[in-house]
């Protein structure tokens, strides 16, 4: 093999429609905080009521994340994912159509099922794409979500006071129908790319080493504990700055803005950082700040500092 074939081998760029798709999947994480304050006198329901859309938005995803990935180790990636952003996209065109909290509900079951399609799969093609500065790359392409969600926030908070938390869920499904028809489109590269992709040879530093399994399980259980302690706070700022605050829905929209604009400079920094030194100690630098952030965020403080 000339080098020339050798090079072409080991480096395959990761598609531009990769970090587009992660971008249209992204807002639809988020969308549902976003028009929460509405929903709350729409459907007449309290914080419990709230709390049970979210968590079943959430936990649908995160269910069926598992058995997709599961799943694209057998059946092309590239039907994973047109299937999954089409249903995306119709699952917000009727949950924003839906007349009442039943079908409400069942839909944003629909429209979960759809979104829980694309990190498992786009962790796969990152994973055989990328084989040098892995922490720049996973760093660029969460930024790329992060700039996504905080111009959803942005222009749906401006959107949700002209056509409604109904408008904004439909148009919110948009960008998922057309990155379905660019993957069909383009659907052929992406087979031959999974087809010959081969699994990814360790450096000879790395050759040998596994993680001790007290080790992964203190990892995974450090992650839930994150998840927990993160998520409420992230899903319930629009709402809270709009009972606490009085803000409107759209302005507290605005506000969310601020969660990713600080996820902006902190996704390409850690990138950075762990790539001079290791994962393990940004990891535990920026979790042991999010305890003393967000006991602050429970004090009567004033609008802007809590932003």
């Amino acid at each position: 093999m000339n080098p020339m074939q050798e090079n072409t081998t080991k480096k395959k760029p990761v598609s531009p429609l990769v970090y587009a798709a992660h971008a249209a999947n992204d807002i639809c994480w988020f969308v549902v905080p976003l028009v929460l304050p509405v929903l709350l006198d729409r459907f007449s329901i309290g914080y419990s009521g709230a709390g049970t859309i979210l968590t079943t938005y959430l936990f649908v995803i995160a269910v069926f994340s598992f058995f997709i990935g599961r799943l694209s180790d057998k059946v092309p990636r590239i039907a994973i994912i047109v299937v999954g952003f089409f249903i995306t996209f119709v699952g917000f065109l009727l949950t924003g159509l839906a007349p009442n909290r039943p079908l409400f509900m069942l839909f944003l079951v629909l429209t979960a099922f759809g979104v829980s399609s694309f990190h498992p799969v786009a962790y796969a093609f990152l994973d055989e794409a990328v084989k040098e500065k892995r922490g720049r790359s996973y760093g660029t392409f969460e930024l790329i979500g992060a700039i996504a969600i905080m111009a959803m926030f942005l222009l749906n908070g401006t959107l949700l006071s002209v056509i409604g938390y109904q408008g904004v869920l439909i148009v919110t499904g948009i960008p998922s129908l057309i990155i379905c028809i660019l993957f069909l489109l383009n659907r052929s590269s992406f087979t031959v790319a999974q087809a010959s992709a081969e699994p990814p040879e360790l450096s000879p530093t790395h050759k040998g080493q596994t993680m001790a399994p007290a080790l992964l399980i203190l990892f995974i259980v450090s992650i839930i504990i994150r998840v927990i302690s993160v998520t409420p706070v992230l899903n319930f700022i629009p709402v809270y700055l709009n009972r606490e605050f009085g803000l409107k829905p759209q302005t507290a929209a605005y506000g969310s803005a601020f969660y990713f604009l600080g996820n902006l400079f902190g996704a390409g920094f850690s990138g950075r950082l762990s790539e001079r030194f290791g994962p393990l100690r940004p990891l535990i630098l920026f979790t042991a700040m999010i305890g003393p952030v967000i006991f602050l965020l429970g004090l009567s403080l004033p609008l802007w500092v809590t932003l």
